[in-house]
């Protein structure tokens, strides 16, 4: 795992998720609920895309570039979406919004 600045973790409502987060950034993982992406497809031969939805021109928000930007390093294919089309999430971009108009076809299952 990458040498990072960790912060500390939330507390949650729930006693158990508050142990497990507090024994999780003990071992050096950062912690979060936040930021998920919100829809995650799967199909029946193990592929997995991870999609935000947005506006056109629409900005993804500090922690949700944080997790793409993770998902995306560990193998998971992500993208920004304006509801009718995808735009593949590319974590070097220095653009955190919808930008341009990408047709499904450009994110079909791998064969």
């Amino acid at each position: 795992m990458a040498q990072q600045t960790l912060t500390t973790p939330k507390t949650y409502p729930n006693r158990f998720e508050n142990r497990f987060a507090q024994l999780a950034h003990s071992l050096g993982w950062e912690v979060t609920k936040q930021g998920w992406p919100d829809f995650v497809c799967y199909g029946a031969d193990d592929q997995l895309i991870a999609v935000e939805v947005k506006p056109f021109g629409g900005w993804l928000r500090p922690e949700q570039k944080r997790l793409m930007a993770a998902l995306s390093n560990a193998g998971v294919r992500c993208f920004i979406s304006d509801g009718d089309t995808l735009q593949p999430f590319d974590p070097e971009s220095p653009s955190d919004r919808i930008t341009s108009h990408v047709w499904p076809g450009a994110w079909k299952r791998e064969e």
